[in-house]
């Protein structure tokens, strides 16, 4: 499915002012601890972290805090030893994802109840086979994941999350390369290629692409490497998402590349924008690197409910807290052709 850059009824670029300017300031403003071994983690609505230490789900006791409390936990025997590889809460609260941590085939999706978190033994799950990289819930209830099958990488999504009616489609195939983040944004699911296989060959490590949801069929998908909008490059996308001014948030690290190590990116959501209506993928300029913690690869999320960005590097108990800085002025409108010639990829 090949498709063009602009989006239906855009006969001009409408561009946020800060495109002009780079990525905004974010300011350190604390930190606090998590549990000893702790995961996979997400966030509730109201901004206290969860995250999984093994089998057991740890909830922060209150934002901003250091103390979590052990809310219940499923059979160990449904996990890879390393632990799950990702856990998501569905927009409403009631559901919680958990990926087994197992790649390629036979990997598994386990969906528990929040309510059935009881604090005593494991609660009852129920499963569908899906990948189980990394997940994120769009506000209709659908949830995307990526993951690999050791032919491809791709991304899938689960419609219909509820026991025994659970459906699983692939939206997103042929990434060359391994899986990466992926996340859900006004009409767009983003992914990128978190490993470069090939290098030359098709996309490079951490090429984030944009894919427009409007446009995808009930029995379609699109290819990684032919469809999309290729729309930012940096690190390796190991975890991707954007913060409430529309910025994108991007994590992991290219260990090939010691320029693109050792912080998170920030990328200027009217970088991103520009983007989408076919002005070329945002460049060095339009990103921020945070790097609170020196040389390492690190994981970063936004917290609606606190208004910050919260990174931390890779077996790291110490998540730090960044000040999101309230989205700018007034919209540039024109065709800002010019921006498509000041945009260069890294590589």
């Amino acid at each position: 499915m090949v498709f063009g850059n602009w989006r239906g009824g855009l006969g001009a670029a409408v561009v946020a002012s800060s495109a002009l300017a780079g990525a905004p300031s974010y300011s350190l403003v604390g930190s606090f601890t998590t549990p000893d071994g702790a995961g996979a983690r997400t966030l509730t609505s109201d901004g206290r972290m969860l995250t999984m230490v093994g089998a057991d789900v740890f909830l922060q006791d209150a934002p901003l805090s250091g103390s979590f409390t052990r809310l219940g936990g499923i059979d160990a025997s449904l996990l890879n030893s390393f632990g799950a590889s990702c856990v998501a809460l569905s927009p409403d609260g009631s559901t919680l994802a958990i990926g087994d941590g197992n790649f390629g085939p036979g990997s598994r999706v386990h969906f528990v109840s929040f309510a059935d978190l009881n604090g005593g033994g494991a609660a009852p799950v129920w499963s569908v086979d899906a990948a189980s990289y990394e997940a994120h819930w769009h506000a209709d209830g659908r949830l995307f994941l990526s993951g690999a099958d050791f032919t491809d990488s791709f991304v899938s999504v689960v419609e219909g999350v509820e026991r025994g009616g659970a459906t699983v489609r692939r939206v997103v195939e042929n990434i060359v390369g391994a899986s990466a983040g992926v996340t859900v944004r006004d009409g767009w699911v983003y992914t990128a290629n978190g490993f470069d296989f090939d290098p030359g060959s098709g996309s490079g490590i951490g090429d984030v692409r944009a894919f427009d949801l409007g446009m995808l069929g009930a029995g379609g998908s699109f290819d990684f490497e032919s469809d999309g909008v290729l729309v930012a490059s940096a690190l390796s996308g190991l975890s991707l998402g954007f913060d409430g001014a529309g910025n994108m948030l991007i994590g992991g690290g290219d260990f090939g590349d010691p320029a693109q190590f050792g912080f998170a990116a920030v990328v200027d959501g009217g970088a991103i924008s520009a983007a989408l209506m076919g002005l070329g993928p945002a460049g060095d300029a339009d990103e921020l690197r945070l790097s609170p913690a020196g040389q390492n690869t690190y994981s970063i999320l936004f917290n609606g409910g606190t208004q910050e960005l919260l990174v931390w590097g890779f077996g790291d108990g110490l998540v730090h807290r960044y000040a999101v800085p309230t989205p700018g002025g007034v919209a540039c409108v024109g065709l800002m052709m010019g921006l498509a010639a000041g945009r260069r990829r890294r590589g």
